[in-house]
């Protein structure tokens, strides 16, 4: 491919995810259908930052810094020490790897609400830009990101979907060719391949309104959770296939659905750039905007053009194009420096087996496997060290691995007895033939639990038992107060227990249980 027109298809896609977000984040969370009037009077006289696009600015820089092999350790050091953004599923990734529990884990671990929400399927762009023609290697790479802060499932699936179907747009793909392209990683039978066959078959239904369309769409993937990636990508889908070829009837109904609208509106505005080029977004939208990144976290190109963070961007995917995107020549590129894959002699990585977490009753059971690359006979001594307040069973002083061999060593950590509290966090360090691997355990937390308690009648309305008093004695409801049957009257302001001597002490007359949970 040429490199101006590789440039161009970048600065449109950067452009269009940034319009579609401009559009979409008044209109966010909002899970209805919504009627606007007039697309162009929704133009905030302010533009907002996006997550969407400043995570992957971060992780650009990443590239920049550390060349294209990039691991999963490196983007994690990177949205640490630039990004800010800690909500929802980023901010359960943040707590677990500061525990010391690493992708994968770090994202389906504690994450049941947000296992599948949106977070990674709106920064998919980044790994298709800079693998142009490759939909396989943006695929890949895309899974690396996306188990940073999402379980294995349908938000990774999904930015393997976008991420593939921009690599193959940047090759020339129009746009449903490019989407076909991304389908080719949802899997069968998947909940994510489920969404894509149903609005392949139902989208052109001649009979069905926009809004009966979005209505069955919502009956069959809709979710108590605005950012669901799988309700998200068929709204997205929705959008596009009735827009008609039409850019902003396509961001229109992208709001008008409702649920996660800045990034439905910015995925596919950003995928609609990667097809046309520049030529293809509204002219009008497109000075709207302006020629400036809108940023909201301290990377590099805060201040940046979107022309500068196109050419940064083009810069990597030539480099990847010589080190590890051989499906592409790009043609009159710029030279760019050639950074080849760091090697180690020794890799050590960690398999929880059961939860990465410490319980007073039980072990946490851990597999550390360590690899010999260095292409000879390796005598590696090990060393352990953790928490004074743990203890793990026999530990081999070394082992032993021929060229390429590796060994599976198991440790089963416990506390020692009498340990009261315990922390959050708990790392510990495997020393091996001079490398180091660390890794960590989250801490249970103890409750005593009291109660139940509740009120046998409505107190706010009777004084006194109103069916057994010193007027009235009868084991039946007086009348009005069939709830009373049900134990239903509780009170968040009532007093039911020495709540005062109970934060100092236990109460002997009380009868509590011990909750013992990872929350």
């Amino acid at each position: 491919m040429k490199y101006h027109d590789y440039l161009d298809r970048i600065l449109a896609c950067y452009t269009g995810k940034s319009i579609g977000g401009t559009l979409g984040a008044a209109w966010e969370c909002k899970k209805q259908w919504l009627e606007i009037d007039d697309l162009d009077a929704e133009w905030p006289e302010k533009l907002p930052p996006n997550d969407d696009l400043d995570i992957q600015v971060a992780f650009l820089e990443a590239m920049e810094e550390r060349g294209v092999f990039i691991t999963s350790a490196d983007l994690v050091e990177f949205w640490q020490d630039r990004c800010w953004y800690n909500f929802a599923e980023y901010g359960t990734f943040l707590l677990n790897v500061q525990r010391g529990i690493m992708p994968p884990v770090s994202g389906e671990w504690n994450n049941d609400f947000f296992h599948s929400s949106e977070g990674c399927p709106i920064r998919a762009d980044i790994w298709g830009l800079v693998s142009p023609g490759n939909p396989a290697l943006a695929a890949l790479l895309a899974r690396q990101d996306g188990l940073l802060d999402h379980a294995e499932g349908p938000s990774v699936e999904l930015e393997q979907f976008y991420a593939a179907a921009t690599a193959a747009a940047l090759d020339g793909a129009d746009m449903n060719s490019a989407l076909e392209s991304g389908s080719a990683f949802l899997p069968e039978k998947s909940r994510s391949r489920e969404v894509w066959n149903y609005l392949k078959r139902t989208w052109n239904e001649p009979n069905l309104s926009d809004k009966q369309l979005w209505r069955r769409i919502i009956r069959n993937f809709g979710s108590r959770d605005s950012t669901n990636a799988l309700t998200n990508f068929a709204i997205a889908l929705f959008a596009f296939y009735r827009s008609g070829g039409d850019f902003k009837r396509m961001i229109k109904l992208c709001l008008q659905s409702g649920w996660d609208t800045d990034c439905t509106a910015a995925s596919m505005g950003a995928l609609w750039g990667s097809v046309h080029g520049m030529k293809g977004l509204p002219a009008d939208y497109v000075a709207k905007l302006g020629k400036n990144l809108c940023c909201g976290i301290a990377v590099k190109h805060r201040n940046a053009t979107l022309l500068e963070l196109s050419e940064d961007t083009a810069k990597i995917g030539v480099e990847m194009s010589k080190l590890r995107n051989f499906k592409v020549v790009i043609e009159d590129a710029p030279e760019v420096p050639l950074r080849e894959k760091p090697k180690r002699k020794y890799v050590a990585s960690v398999r929880y087996l059961n939860e990465p977490c410490l319980y007073r009753d039980r072990t946490a059971d851990v597999e550390v496997e360590i690899a010999n690359l260095s292409g000879g006979i390796a005598v590696l001594p090990l060393r352990l060290e953790g928490p004074d307040y743990v203890e793990w069973g026999p530990f081999p002083a070394q082992v032993e691995l021929g060229p390429d061999e590796c060994c599976r060593v198991k440790l089963l950590i416990r506390l020692k007895k009498g340990v009261i509290r315990l922390p959050d966090r708990n790392l510990f360090t495997l020393f091996y033939g001079g490398e180091k691997l660390e890794f960590g355990l989250g801490g249970s937390r103890s409750y005593l639990v009291y109660g139940p308690y509740w009120d046998m009648w409505d107190v706010k309305k009777y004084p006194e038992c109103p069916y057994h008093n010193s007027k009235v004695k009868t084991v039946a409801p007086a009348t009005g107060n069939i709830g009373d049957v049900y134990d239903q009257y509780a009170y968040l302001d009532s007093v039911y227990l020495d709540e005062d001597t109970l934060l100092k002490e236990d109460l002997p007359e009380e009868d509590f249980f011990v909750l013992e949970t990872p929350f």
